[in-house]
């Protein structure tokens, strides 16, 4: 039919000699062809008309045509054009004043800019629409951006931007009397919070939403299928089972929220050991997308799920089958990103608990691989939206220009009419006339220069920034191969060089190290989130350690090491340690790296005045005279010699450290010949920093058991780790070994540790399959657990507590922080036989039981619930689960080894864990008063001694 159209309409065009009727019978050609889905002809057709409305003056005209074609371009895939025509019809909305078609384009702008995954320019184009639709009035198209502008900064990870947005949203609704709209920003947040893993956050806005679509007496499902959603990424799979099917029996005819509804039975149901009703849920969702939707999305997270339910059932052949079904279908619909990049972890751990662990490490290096592509991707996406904002600056001034020169020309013109009439009379108003209009031209000059100016330092910037991302790209690489070369030619225990290829891997293992704490450095520095530690040392010592870690290594490059500090004893400077001694350690660095062969490194500190001079010399290659004004500047590199190596990052930091511990740095350097690097620091009076600090160097409590003779069973497959752990507890224990739960499950038929620490991934059965038999079994259950993890997300540990984990560490620990999880797992476990023992109360709870679950359960609702005060007291707690403050103590004595007091402060010191964990706060004062704590220096060491780990190495 479209096409008939099209024909019909080219042959109607010969005869049409009326010029704004053919422009109008050319649009309704590209219309034609849009409907028929040909873009590529009806763009063709689109840029005819403009053309023809152009010559027209129709300036409407031409706006809305450019507006199809921006359309048809955009569903053709061809994003760039497509935007250029939105800015071309931008562009005459505004010069004609029309402000909902202002509106409408700018809308679809920032929706294209979302789609080509320019968020920043998105967000941008968002924030000129809404604070045009404010301008104006138009309150419900406001609260509808803002809704859109809560996801983009989602996709950002700024969520507290993202939750102001929405929480705006639904101000604006509310004023409308917009039940709707309410009930969409409700849902909106309900799913941020989720994404964020905020889950309990999540659930209150789905119940929030649930609650007023009752009241509206509306029929949507949706925030019970929300609910649904939050409680299987919780764990909770009844509760989430139960109101899936509490959906399915209404009769819903939403039939697409009822296909979604099957796919999310899928996981819970595996889960919950219904591995026949997860498949039969997953044929109905499959069968209903195939004849009613045809959606990839679902039909993707079905193979995903049922994936992850086989896993769980055993039947890895077909959860194989599943799991390459959901690779192939992300890698063919180009969805292989950070929402599904997950696809080859699947495939991994499934091949692992199969037992092939060629294509397990095969998979996971197509995991890292996807990694490092993604990385490229969004810096690549940030260098295109630095060169579209310098297009869109560049297009702005040629307007601006345009405009104020045809303001001139309108004034000269003005002023010639009045000559004219007036004679001679007016020659000397004219002269000065002219001498204004000679200033204005002059100062037209003179901005269109300052534009001129910012385009090219912006032009420059993003050249530099290019140039980084392509050297640290190639700087990363040059480890890793190194390191993973290493290790793989080590594989031959044969091999008589296996130390000096340890040597080598060990060696870029820890330039890796550097080279990704200096970008971290930066991030912190570009978003203002460095924190400084300031205290008043002594220099001498500080600044001589520094230097001699260097020694061996200087010695090994054939270079000579001199250093001179006499003139500097006892005196003090207030630094933050940790960032002196990256300053030092960056500059010696540099003179290692950039020196001639049997050259020298000279390092002198002094006093002059009221000032600490450090210098750091050396006899390399030097810098150029003209690199030597920009070489503290981010990403800059030499453009010759030796100097461009590297990624261009270290100096900055040098001098942004220095500057922030209220120093100077300055360079001077001749080429060949080497250069001198001079630091100065303000003296300081050896007086406390009044920062509430944290003493990095404080004691742990001695290391001793609770009673003799403690036993504990490690449950880990790598024999290095385990010795590693035996070497930790020492002597003082009786240590059993098994190398996988199999084997710990064996051991222990016929023997019961006081504790037991387990890894999680193991061959034959992993932690977590471990832990569960353990606590199915009467007799194991009421044994401690540490597990070992590498995963530091929090929805990983908080899975690990609802199994039943006493406690969980991540990986890489120390000494300490182990020592101190064991120490308090003993102490608790033995306080609680001993209580037990005593009691002779027949009401008194079993440890383990269904019932200590739920007391714990409400435990730590209650405290959480009043998390920030700091006056939560033993009798609160008892009135809130209308208990006697006697029959709280004794209950919850027996089920952990707590009192009543030490309970509640054992919730806030693992509730401030996983915030600082998560990264969502950074300040220890922020962390202490968020979890009920009026001191931060109490809550420090309470902190450390709970988890042998001060909170300021979170941060």
């Amino acid at each position: 039919m479209y096409a008939n159209k099209a024909d019909s309409l080219k042959k109607v065009l010969s005869g049409i000699d009326n010029k704004q009727m053919h422009a109008h019978i050319v649009l309704g050609i590209g219309d034609a062809y849009d409907d028929e889905k040909k873009h590529d002809t009806a763009v063709f057709y689109y840029n005819k008309a403009v053309a023809e409305f152009s010559v027209l003056k129709l300036d409407t005209l031409v706006m809305q045509t450019l507006f199809s074609e921006a359309q048809s371009l955009k569903k053709a895939g061809r994003h760039t054009e497509a935007q250029e025509r939105y800015e071309q019809a931008i562009a005459i909305a505004k010069r004609s004043g029309r402000v909902q078609d202002q509106i409408r384009y700018l809308y679809k702008s920032a929706g294209l800019y979302e789609t080509q995954g320019y968020y920043h320019l998105s967000a941008d184009r968002y924030k000129e629409t809404i604070a045009l639709a404010d301008l104006n009035g138009m309150k419900s198209d406001e609260a509808n951006i803002y809704n859109r502008l809560a996801w983009v900064y989602n996709m950002l990870g700024e969520h507290e931007r993202a939750i102001t947005s929405i929480t705006e949203s639904t101000r604006i609704y509310d004023s409308l009397n917009d039940v709707s709209g309410v009930l969409g920003a409700y849902n909106s947040l309900s799913v941020i919070y989720s994404k964020q893993k905020r889950y309990n956050e999540a659930l209150h806005y789905a119940m929030l939403t649930d609650s007023l679509t009752k009241v509206a007496k509306l029929t949507t499902m949706n925030a019970l299928a929300n609910m649904a959603i939050i409680y299987k990424n919780m764990g909770e799979y009844e509760k989430s089972a139960s109101i899936s099917r509490k959906i399915l029996e209404s009769d819903l005819e939403d039939k697409f929220t009822v296909m979604c509804v099957h796919s999310n039975l899928i996981a819970p149901l595996a889960a919950l050991g219904d591995h026949k009703g997860a498949k039969e849920h997953f044929r109905k969702c499959e069968e209903m997308n195939r004849r009613l939707f045809q959606d990839v999305f679902v039909h993707i997270e079905n193979n995903k799920e049922m994936a992850k339910a086989e896993m769980i059932a055993g039947r890895m052949d077909s959860a194989l089958r599943f799991a390459h079904t959901y690779a192939a279908l992300c890698k063919e619909h180009n969805m292989l990103n950070d929402e599904y990049k997950d696809c080859y972890t699947l495939l991994a751990d499934i091949y692992k608990k199969k037992g092939d662990i060629d294509n397990a490490l095969r998979y996971m290096k197509e995991f890292v691989d996807l990694q490092d592509t993604l990385f490229r991707k969004s810096r690549n996406n940030e260098l295109a939206e630095a060169e579209i904002r310098l297009k869109l600056v560049d297009k702005n001034r040629t307007l601006d220009v345009l405009v104020k020169e045809n303001e001139l020309h309108k004034v000269k013109g003005e002023r010639l009419a009045i000559l004219m009439g007036l004679g001679g009379l007016v020659v000397i108003i004219g002269a000065g006339s002219y001498r204004r209009t000679l200033r204005k031209n002059a100062q037209l000059k003179k901005q269109k220069q300052i534009i001129d100016d910012q385009l090219s330092q912006l032009a420059i910037a993003s050249e530099m920034r290019s140039k980084f991302y392509a050297n640290m790209s190639h700087e990363l690489r040059t480890p890793v191969t190194l390191l993973s070369g290493m290790l793989e030619l080590m594989k031959n225990e044969g091999d008589s060089r296996r130390p000096e290829k340890l040597d080598i891997a060990y060696n870029n293992s820890r330039k890796l190290q550097y080279m990704i704490e200096e970008i971290l450095d930066l991030s912190r520095l570009e978003k203002s989130e460095t924190k400084l530690n300031m205290r008043s040392v002594v220099v001498a010592p500080l600044l001589r350690r520094i230097v001699f870690t260097f020694e061996s290594f200087i010695q090994k490059k054939g270079l000579e090491l001199a250093y001179a500090d006499d003139s500097i004893t006892g005196l003090h400077i207030q630094v933050d340690e940790n960032k002196f001694e990256k300053i030092i350690n960056n500059l010696i660095f540099n003179a290692i790296k950039f020196n001639k062969e049997k050259g020298s490194i000279a390092v002198k500190a002094y006093r002059a005045g009221n000032a600490l001079y450090i210098e750091v010399r050396d006899t390399g290659v030097g810098i150029s005279e003209k690199d030597v004004p920009y070489i503290f500047e981010r990403f800059y590199q030499s453009s010759s010699g030796k100097n461009a190596e590297g990624v261009g990052i270290g100096l900055s930091l040098v001098k942004e450290f220095t500057e922030l511990l209220g120093g100077t740095v300055n360079v001077t350097s001749t080429p060949e010949h080497g250069s001198v690097f001079s630091l100065s620091f303000p003296l300081a009076e050896p007086v406390i920093s009044q920062h509430v600090t944290e003493d990095p160097h404080g004691d742990m409590p001695q290391w001793q058991l609770p009673v003799d003779g403690c036993s504990v069973l490690i449950v880990e497959d790598n024999a290095e780790m385990r010795y590693y752990l035996k070497e930790i507890l020492g002597s003082k224990v009786t240590i059993a070994e098994a190398n996988n739960g199999v084997e710990a499950l064996h051991w222990l038929e016929n023997n019961t540790p006081d504790l037991i620490i387990s890894d999680i991934m193991m061959p034959q059965m992993d932690g977590e399959e471990f832990v569960a038999m353990l606590k199915r079994t009467d007799t194991l259950r009421k044994i401690p657990v540490i597990m070992l993890t590498a995963l530091a997300a929090s929805e990983r540990q908080l899975a690990l507590l609802r199994l039943g984990v006493d406690d969980y560490i991540v990986k890489p620990f120390n000494a300490e922080e182990l020592q101190a999880r064991v120490y308090n797992l003993l102490n608790n476990y033995a306080a609680r036989k001993e209580f037990i023992l005593q009691s002779a109360e027949p009401d008194d709870i079993q440890a383990e039981s269904p019932e200590a679950d739920e007391f714990r359960r409400k435990v730590t609702e209650f405290v959480l619930s009043r998390l920030k005060r700091s006056d939560v007291s033993v009798y609160d707690l008892a009135y809130e689960l209308a208990m006697s403050e006697r029959h709280l103590h004794r209950t919850a004595r027996s089920l952990t080894g707590y009192s009543p007091s030490q309970l509640i402060k054992e919730v806030k010191l693992q509730k401030a864990y996983e915030l600082l964990q998560s990264g969502e706060i950074n300040k220890i004062d922020d962390v202490a008063r968020r979890v009920g704590f009026e001191k931060a220096s109490y809550f420090s060491q309470q902190f450390f001694d709970r988890f042998g780990k001060r909170p300021s190495a979170f941060l």
